[in-house]
């Protein structure tokens, strides 16, 4: 019998890529899944582009996601 092992490739997730993200949602407003507006993510992203960046991150490496993914 094989047996396979998958193997995980972790590659960080920058915030500039999260502050890249976040500038290119559309403007709408209309809320999201969170409950935040596209808008007020957009004029607001250097203030959550850190957190999110964490965020996703402790996500990837604890093997954790949100069910609605």
């Amino acid at each position: 019998m094989c047996t396979f092992r998958i193997v995980w490739l972790y590659i960080p997730i920058t915030e500039a890529e999260v502050t890249c993200t976040i500038s290119s949602l559309k403007n709408k407003t209309s809320c999201g899944y969170v409950g935040l507006f596209n808008k007020i993510l957009k004029l607001s992203g250097s203030l959550f582009s850190q957190p999110i960046t964490y965020i996703c991150n402790k996500s990837l490496t604890c093997d954790i996601f949100p069910k609605c993914l």
